[in-house]
């Protein structure tokens, strides 16, 4: 299936778990579930690997397990579950909840609905940029070529534009997206990235065990078309446009998009960061299950309440900007590692 023509901002894209690592002697086989994002942005799709059904313990699997349980004992004991309360530092009684001179619950409804105006011009600029293309009369290079990478722009530029108007004509906005933009954002996003990753990992590994439990219907090998191009495409310049737009586009216009916006608008509408956290999370998680089988979803949701979490804690956007791109440029290299020793059929 033309990812593009599925959906006009599904140009490529989704988020990449690796449920379990590889063991050569066991020769597991590669499955690819596709989480392409919707209107979101381009992410990698999700990856799961599905050893043989009397598969026993690698050496792999033990070093996820203990990875797993590191990043929930450092979580629990440094109580980085607990979210701002409010009057504390980016709760919805602080300086950063109430900006000069607007409520705090009337900027939430002005985020919020800012977050759905971003959101909508996306689509008008994937549709611009198809119309350009002439794609809708059948043009098929909407992949990983020239025209895929055209229709990421249409869709970055759509939502680019969108933030500026909104940035020049609400300054608010702009305060309200972060504490401050420092460099230190980025180190908080990888510290974040290395203790969800094996969240996400353990989710997709349940979510896959519960799927062989429950059925013997085979899954596609992989699922998701720009992944396969990427894969049987030789590297040039509109293959690397497509791998920046996913690990560098995506996670820049989403986190915007759902954690500045979004997420910001509903802790001072709703007043409860975990509130705020979980419906957002529900919302990307809905927003990406158009080219998601059901295994994908709970990894989806747990990919986004940590970068929820990570973003409330610190209350900079660098942190989920560069916490989404590393998780995304890590997994994708995975995934072309997997595949480069276990070529498609």
């Amino acid at each position: 299936m033309n990812p593009a023509s599925a959906h006009p901002t599904d140009a490529s894209g989704g988020v990449t778990v690796v449920v379990s690592a590889p063991d050569p002697s066991d020769e597991p086989e590669t499955r690819t579930l596709s989480e392409a994002s919707g209107v979101g942005g381009q992410e990698a799709p999700p990856i799961v690997t599905d050893p043989p059904a009397r598969r026993g313990w690698s050496a792999a699997d033990g070093l996820v397990l203990a990875w797993l349980g590191l990043a929930v004992g450092v979580i629990v004991w440094r109580g980085w579950w607990r979210l701002p309360g409010e009057g504390e530092p980016g709760g919805p009684g602080s300086e950063t909840g109430k900006e000069r001179g607007v409520p705090g619950r009337d900027l939430g409804i002005v985020l919020i609905g800012a977050a759905v105006f971003v959101w909508l011009s996306q689509i008008l600029g994937v549709t611009a940029a198809g119309q350009v293309l002439g794609m809708w009369g059948g043009r098929e290079d909407t992949g990983i070529g020239s025209g895929g990478v055209i229709i990421m722009i249409g869709q970055y530029l759509g939502a680019g534009l969108a933030m500026a108007f909104l940035l020049t004509a609400m300054p608010p906005i702009g305060r309200a997206l972060s504490r401050d933009w420092r460099l230190v954002g980025v180190g908080m996003g990888l510290l974040g990235m290395l203790l969800v990753s094996p969240l996400c990992t353990g989710t997709g590994a349940v979510t896959e065990w519960i799927r062989r439990m429950t059925t013997d219907v085979p899954v596609d090998p992989v699922a998701h078309e720009t992944l396969r191009r990427l894969i049987e495409s030789q590297p040039n310049l509109w293959w690397w446009g497509v791998v920046i737009g996913v690990t560098v586009g995506a996670p820049v216009v989403e986190e915007i998009i759902y954690r500045g916006l979004l997420q910001n608008g509903l802790r001072r509408v709703l007043g409860s960061g975990w509130g705020a956290v979980l419906v957002t999370s529900v919302v990307f998680t809905i927003v990406h299950a158009g080219a998601v089988d059901w295994r994908g979803m709970p990894v989806l949701m747990v990919l986004s309440i940590g970068l929820g979490v990570v973003y409330a804690r610190t209350g900079r956007l660098l942190a989920p900007i560069a916490m989404h791109s590393a998780f995304n440029a890590l997994n994708i290299g995975l995934a072309l590692w997997q595949t480069s020793a276990q070529p498609l059929p």
